[in-house]
């Protein structure tokens, strides 16, 4: 079962806010060096860390310091041929950063072990800094203390936007008062999703009162919405015990008869789209949950519109640290509504 997040989210933020965001530990775990010698970046991590760097490619992708960060599946990047990607015969050394949120995966010291192989220099983030495999990376940063997978991963994200930050604010990407506001809108936003989730709340629950006895789950989402959807999809396999099938808006089909997870974010260049493919497939009578900043008008009546604040411009990560709070919500009604068919 998913423990009890949301309690106090904000307090929780603000508590990772001060260990991770541009601090003395952030510091230790990728020097000044690192952040100049750094001109390509790879991302990877396990099923639920792969949600957590998901989160930032965003973040990477908008930066002109780099040479075209990746986003690479661990199979892929320790089994498939990819060391060629690493950038070997460079100026500059790879910057691998590694997620392994519990850190006991096998295939995340296999990403380790090999791209001190090839030359790179890997960054670990891991709840564990203490992992049987931790001393392989050259760097270790710790989320510190969290109580349960929903915690970690939001941790993660935090760590992983403040790395993005602390590498762009060496190279002068980004000032002083740029890292400062980052913080700010998360703090700012984590009150406001806060003073309208009990409304959520209610929709959710009633989302998991037709769906705890299903077996499948089809999660759809695009852009920045993407780790919402691969972390969603982690949450219902792991605690629901659900197959789950994840597409973006493009390759969706909606011929299945599951229930539907769509998460849309209205800053995405897709959402009208989006919305319009869904607003089609709504005629399908089957349950939908619908997370967006998006307005009431912009779907079908009858959804569940799971409705945040709008995004501000500028900051696609706070959808990640966000919008899958009504994911863990539902997981836990339904591991309540199946104990009491038992």
């Amino acid at each position: 079962m998913v423990e009890k997040l949301l309690e106090n989210y904000p307090a929780f933020l603000e508590k990772k806010l001060d260990e991770l965001w541009l601090t003395e530990k952030l510091e230790a775990a990728l020097p000044v060096l690192r952040c100049f010698d750094a001109r390509k970046v790879i991302l990877t991590g396990n099923s639920e860390g792969m949600a957590a760097v998901t989160s930032v490619l965003g973040l990477f992708q908008e930066s002109d310091i780099f040479w075209g960060p990746l986003l690479v599946s661990q199979a892929k990047y320790n089994y498939g041929g990819c060391r060629h990607e690493v950038g070997i015969g460079e100026p500059n050394t790879p910057l691998v950063i590694v997620t392994d949120l519990d850190g006991n995966d096998e295939d995340a010291a296999d990403s380790i072990r090999m791209t001190s192989e090839v030359g790179g220099v890997s960054l670990l983030v891991t709840v564990n800094e203490h992992a049987k495999y931790a001393s392989d990376a050259d760097y270790v940063l710790s989320l510190g203390e969290v109580s349960n997978i929903a915690e970690a991963y939001s941790a993660a994200v935090i760590a992983l936007t403040a790395v993005a930050y602390r590498i762009g604010r060496a190279r002068g990407q980004y000032t002083e008062a740029d890292c400062r506001r980052a913080r700010e809108m998360i703090q700012d936003y984590a009150l406001s999703v806060d003073s309208v989730y009990g409304a959520i709340d209610g929709k959710v629950q009633l989302f998991a009162r037709e769906t705890y006895d299903k077996e499948t789950f089809d999660c759809i989402a695009d852009g920045s919405a993407k780790a919402v959807m691969e972390f969603s999809s982690f949450l219902l396999t792991r605690y629901g015990g659900c197959l789950c099938t994840r597409n973006d808006s493009d390759e969706w089909c909606g011929q299945m008869e599951a229930p539907v997870i769509a998460v849309a974010c209205k800053v995405s260049p897709s959402y009208d789209c989006f919305r319009e493919k869904i607003m089609s497939a709504q005629s399908q009578k089957r349950p939908w949950m619908i997370i967006t900043d998006g307005e009431e008008k912009d779907f079908n009546e009858g959804v569940k519109l799971c409705q945040m604040p709008a995004l501000p411009k500028g900051y696609d990560f706070l959808c990640a640290l966000f919008f899958h709070l009504p994911v863990v919500t539902a997981c836990e009604y339904i591991a309540e509504f199946r104990r009491g068919r038992q």
